[in-house]
């Protein structure tokens, strides 16, 4: 069985759509405890946890994602195309949310951090996020721990990749982190065909302010970001 899903890269399409069976063979990543949806099973997460995350079990681009806290909240969605999903005490820059992509792109990482909207949960850029460094970010807002939190999440994708080379085809691959308030890194999803669109941001990126926290993008920030976009994609299509 894992020979034909390793010569099939669709396979691993396929996988990476549902959320739920991506827990159930990658929660030992330290993912957030999820459940396929029923009223039970989100009344039991209310009980339990206090608050919740619904989200659809096989779509993308943070769309269809509810921030549940009660039982009158519940949405009136088709239970089988839905997860329960525990909700994170994240880490915010003021009252934005961030998480980190990496891309694992011809066997190499790269990386960018996506922030969202004021008051808003989600970081996807589809739903008005920005892209970021996750340099300056860790920089405001672990200060002592930004060494630790980056070989954290870079060792951690290092083996979510071995683990899915052991039973797919790829050869990229993204992987989204989040980092609770204690600096705890966790692994919220991944894709296969991640978008990069934050990576051509970053190569001319407009300075950023959030609340006290100004990010100012150099020259040599620029051209760093331009060398691993080369890098990445090509000389050629980093010029289109």
């Amino acid at each position: 069985m894992n020979t034909l899903l390793k010569n099939n890269p669709k396979k691993f399409e396929e996988f990476a759509r549902d959320k739920y069976k991506c827990y159930l063979f990658l929660k030992g990543f330290n993912m957030p405890h999820t459940e396929l949806y029923s009223k039970e099973n989100l009344k039991k997460f209310l009980i339990d946890k206090g608050s919740t995350v619904i989200k659809p079990r096989f779509s993308a681009k943070g769309e269809n994602v509810f921030f549940i806290k009660s039982i009158e909240e519940i949405p009136e969605i088709c239970a089988d195309d839905f997860v329960i999903q525990e909700k994170i005490d994240a880490k915010k820059i003021e009252d934005h949310v961030f998480d980190v992509r990496v891309l694992f792109y011809e066997n190499k990482y790269y990386y960018y951090s996506r922030v969202s909207k004021k008051d808003s949960l989600l970081t996807n850029l589809a739903q008005g996020g920005r892209a970021e460094s996750t340099e300056k970010i860790l920089e405001f807002c672990f200060p002592d721990e930004k060494e630790k939190i980056m070989s954290d999440i870079f060792n951690t994708s290092s083996k979510i990749i071995k683990a899915l080379k052991q039973r797919f085809s790829l050869a990229k691959a993204g992987i989204d982190f989040l980092i609770d308030k204690t600096g705890k890194i966790y692994l919220l999803e991944i894709n296969s065909k991640p978008g990069i669109s934050g990576m051509f941001i970053l190569r001319n990126p407009d300075n950023s302010a959030y609340g006290k926290l100004k990010l100012i993008y150099g020259q040599d920030f620029k051209k760093k970001q331009e060398i691993m976009l080369e890098n990445m994609i090509g000389e050629k299509q980093c010029a289109e």
